[in-house]
């Protein structure tokens, strides 16, 4: 299970941890590129996918509207964020989860959602870019995703400069 939370499934990412004790930062790169590649393809700026991205690691699995999340932004439309939401669930990157009434069971579209990622590999991917364009994402109750064999759960991930990721290096750093 711990090896799932880490490669999330992906193919690359899974020979990557059986053939050693890490995922290759070139399998990270790709799945960065895929994500940035069909938002430039589309005439969308990175910048702007990287602040919607910033600020859904910022509230964590907590309730917000888009109305509240442009608000912190700041720099970007209610439109702008809906667009740039709906291709990241087309490309299955996130989805949102509307605001539920158990009693009538049926959604209420209209209030705040929550924003999840679909898979772990895909998450601790945007967190690795975020990092690295030193945005350094504050993740509102949430881990890295998984722990290895060796190392308890909420170890982090860092980069070591070479071409690997190692789990637990930020974790002992930072006590």
């Amino acid at each position: 299970f711990g090896n799932y939370l880490q490669c999330g499934g992906f193919l690359p990412a899974i020979n990557d941890l059986h053939g050693g004790a890490s995922i290759r930062s070139s399998t990270y790169a790709t799945f960065e590129q895929w994500i940035r590649g069909d938002f430039i393809k589309r005439g969308k700026k990175e910048e702007t996918l990287l602040d919607i991205l910033q600020t859904i690691f910022e509230i964590g699995v907590s309730q917000a509207s888009p109305s509240n999340l442009t608000h912190k932004m700041g720099s970007v439309s209610k439109e702008t964020f809906l667009d740039y939401l709906h291709l990241l669930e087309r490309m299955d990157v996130l989805f949102s989860l509307e605001a539920y009434d158990q009693n009538r069971h049926r959604g209420f579209p209209k209030k705040a959602r929550k924003f999840h990622f679909w898979d772990t590999f895909i998450r601790g991917t945007i967190e690795q870019w975020l990092r690295r364009e030193r945005r350094n994402p504050q993740v509102a109750g949430q881990q890295v995703p998984g722990p290895s064999r060796d190392q308890p759960q909420g170890h982090l991930t860092a980069h070591d400069g070479g071409d690997r990721f190692h789990r637990g290096a930020v974790a002992a750093k930072h006590g």
